[in-house]
């Protein structure tokens, strides 16, 4: 952020288990492209840390704080502001606003870090403040588990039905479909008219798949949500489970 600030954009040149060193990445470039000019000095901007064996923590041991290299106007852009680092600027924002859209974020980093941003860094930047926020793919699918449970415990009459897949392992199993129903909607149900709707929706991210749900309504024709399952497609044989399951666990 000091570098991004500054407008000024650094190297690491030494990246180590317990040293790291970054320079200025103008003159890196320039040496590295060009023979030396002596209209343009390199730049003795420089900072290097190093892990201290005493305490464990990581400590400065040189800092340069003034680029006197000047040479070409520096653009608006900054290679140092990485999705990474925009993710972490706009995390409290992904918060507040999980819908909140790229263009605004480019907007944003322009007013207020003064940095010309792509709409493609300023996506994946969202991408993972979301993640930030929210786990991504695999953690939350890896929570699956649990989160059925806590709902099962905090609602009494509650079910539950899985369905692995026939090659996972005892230790390791790979869910094929994953079928629940609230016990307060079972019990609403008995009260409802005696129909049920069902459709399926799809679901986006990297792990593609079909939420399935049954409905029914109310004698105040109010929608009444009863029973949902994720399955990897929509098929015969995943509406044939969804509903023998439905006949089953919801008398």
């Amino acid at each position: 952020m000091w570098s991004i600030n500054h407008n000024r954009e650094f190297r690491v040149v030494e990246s180590k288990s317990n040293t790291w060193v970054a320079q200025c990445k103008p003159t890196l470039e320039r040496s590295s492209t060009t023979a030396a000019d002596s209209s343009h000095p390199p730049c003795d901007w420089c900072v290097r840390a190093v892990k201290k064996k005493t305490h464990g923590l990581w400590q400065i041991t040189k800092w340069v704080s003034g680029h006197n290299y000047l040479g070409d106007l520096m653009s608006n852009s900054n290679a140092n502001l990485t999705s990474a680092v925009i993710a972490k600027h706009i995390v409290h924002s992904i918060e507040d606003d999980p819908g909140y859209k790229v263009k605004n974020i480019v907007s944003h980093v322009k007013k207020v870090l003064k940095v010309d941003v792509s709409y493609k860094n300023a996506w994946y930047g969202r991408r993972k403040a979301i993640e930030l926020v929210f786990g991504s793919w695999d953690s939350n699918f890896a929570e699956l588990p649990k989160y059925v449970d806590a709902l099962m415990q905090s609602n009494q009459g509650s079910v539950i039905r899985w369905l692995h897949h026939s090659d996972s392992m005892d230790q390791v199993k790979t869910f094929k479909y994953v079928f629940w129903a609230f016990g307060p909607a079972i019990d609403a149900f008995h009260m409802c008219r005696p129909v049920i709707c069902v459709d399926d929706t799809h679901l986006h991210g990297e792990y593609k798949g079909k939420l399935l749900v049954a409905v029914t309504q109310d004698a105040n024709n109010q929608i009444i949500p009863i029973a949902y399952a994720i399955v990897d497609e929509e098929t015969i044989s995943s509406w044939f489970w969804f509903m023998e399951q439905f006949l089953s666990k919801v008398p």
